[in-house]
């Protein structure tokens, strides 16, 4: 699959040609981890507890077991690290707002929402010449710090947005969902251009992706959405946030331009023909419901050989099936309405989506850190064998894809938006018979009722009333 074998050495061929004081302490790494130092394993060994600790969590929203969660985002922390400290602090808002802290939630997004820039998401697509860089060659792209993909950014600022609407703040629903939409059209215009220029380079490079699965190749047609950072369910809250503040007109758009990304979507067209339609002794509902978890990326491997030696490429990856269809669903009464929810945003396309687009900045990296290892070894056993035999086996452990995101998040989120008459409305679920609680539906305003639920279980469930502008 690669074509070529020069080129691309010259950054790490200045590194080691320093002295074997650098293969020394590749040796000492590789000693440390093999010998189980769990300080060093993150880097080093091909082990992530990221994941593991948030199935925790997750379990223990799923079991109703929230008060014991405080161990568990402690024991996050500090396996997160200073490199990871984006995504726990997103894991972290997640799982308390999951939880029903609202107020902690809102505190940790927006420490999660100061770590981010538009310069660090450009660099989570691009191959540049930083320290870090320089690091993520000699070892692996976990060394890099989480910088978080565009998608979650955007999901970021609805949550955020989903916060303040629940303390009835909509000014600052409004703000966090400009920030959101603002870097949605920025990714619109810039991350396929980005993923352009690095494909563009791995074929300069000789490195022909014809053989890798479709969702490891630059050149496999791109599925559903568009781009990654398209995200209607964020357009429609706009326009219900807009809505809510009398400015018909911006809602308008805003739904306009959720139907662009989800056509024939049949809450958001009712939500655009409520604007100018209000009656009176009728209300708005909107049910908003979060369901199971994203997909985690797994690790992919194979070896190639180079100069008669084995190299391995571990890389990030999802599944190639399926863009599996999310139809409607009914599983909750109100009263003896019985809603259709539509699926607004499907993330498991989504983080799919992404995928493809980061692949060929990943692969470029990945091809740089072969010639690393290549030089690293070389340079070894020119000094000592016993040295060469260190750098091959620091190659292998050091030999670990970067599997890190956001793992909170929901699979799909679906909407129902309808108009039905003033009173109070038992709700009923499909997870219980008994009501879970009593809806209360008052002319002008909007009551939105949000359901998670994920493995069967009902975690979270509430309802908030925004009053309409007059």
């Amino acid at each position: 699959m690669i074509k070529r074998e020069e080129g691309n050495t010259v950054l790490v061929s200045k590194l080691v040609r320093k002295g074997n004081s650098f293969i020394l302490l590749v040796a000492a790494s590789a000693i440390l981890g093999l010998s189980g130092c769990r300080n060093v394993a993150g880097l080093f060994v091909p082990v992530d507890y990221h994941s593991e600790v948030v199935s925790e969590g997750k379990s223990m929203l799923t079991g109703g077991q929230t008060g014991r969660l405080d161990r568990v985002l402690e024991r996050l922390k500090s396996q997160s690290g200073t490199r990871s400290r984006l995504l726990y602090l997103l894991e972290a808002g997640r799982l308390l707002e999951l939880a029903g802290d609202v107020e902690g939630s809102m505190r940790t997004y927006a420490e999660a929402e100061a770590l981010l820039d538009e310069d660090l998401m450009r660099a989570n697509l691009t191959v540049r010449g930083s320290a870090a860089q320089v690091a993520s060659l000699a070892t692996n792209d976990k060394a890099l710090p989480y910088r978080g993909q565009l998608y979650e950014r955007v999901l970021l600022y609805s949550f955020q947005a989903m916060n303040d609407l629940e303390t009835g703040d909509v000014a600052e629903a409004r703000m966090a969902l400009n920030k959101g939409l603002r870097d949605m059209r920025w990714g619109s215009d810039t991350i396929e251009k980005l993923s352009r220029e690095n494909a563009a380079r791995l074929e300069r490079e000789g490195i022909d992706t014809g053989g890798f699965p479709p969702l490891l190749n630059p050149s496999y047609p791109a599925a559903n959405p568009e781009h990654s950072s398209d995200n209607p369910f964020l357009y429609y809250l706009s326009g219900l946030v807009h809505e809510v503040s009398g400015d018909l007109e911006r809602a308008a758009i805003d739904y306009r331009n959720a139907l662009a990304h989800a056509p024939g979507s049949p809450p958001v067209e009712h939500a655009l023909g409520s604007l100018n339609a209000r009656e009176a002794g009728r209300a708005r509902l909107v049910l908003v419901h979060e369901s199971d978890w994203v997909s985690p990326k797994i690790p992919f491997s194979f070896s190639i050989f180079l100069r008669n030696r084995s190299y391995t490429l571990s890389l990030p990856y999802y599944p190639d099936s399926p863009y599996y269809a999310v139809y409607p669903e009914q599983f909750m009464e109100i009263g003896s309405h019985t809603p259709t929810l539509y699926p607004l945003l499907n993330l498991d396309a989504v983080v799919r989506r992404a995928h493809q687009e980061a692949f060929p900045a990943i692969l470029l990296r990945q091809v740089l850190r072969i010639a690393a290892k290549q030089e690293l070894q070389a340079e070894a056993e020119e000094a000592d064998p016993w040295l060469g035999f260190a750098a091959s086996l620091y190659s292998i452990l050091s030999d670990s894809p970067d599997l890190r995101s956001w793992q909170s998040l929901p699979s799909v989120i679906s909407v129902s938006d309808s108009t039905l008459p003033e009173g109070t409305y038992p709700l009923r679920t499909g997870f219980n018979d008994q009501p879970v609680l009593d809806i209360h539906l008052q002319s002008g305003t909007v009551t939105v009722l949000r359901l998670v639920t994920a493995q069967g279980a009902l975690i979270k469930v509430e309802s908030f009333s925004l009053p309409l502008y007059k």
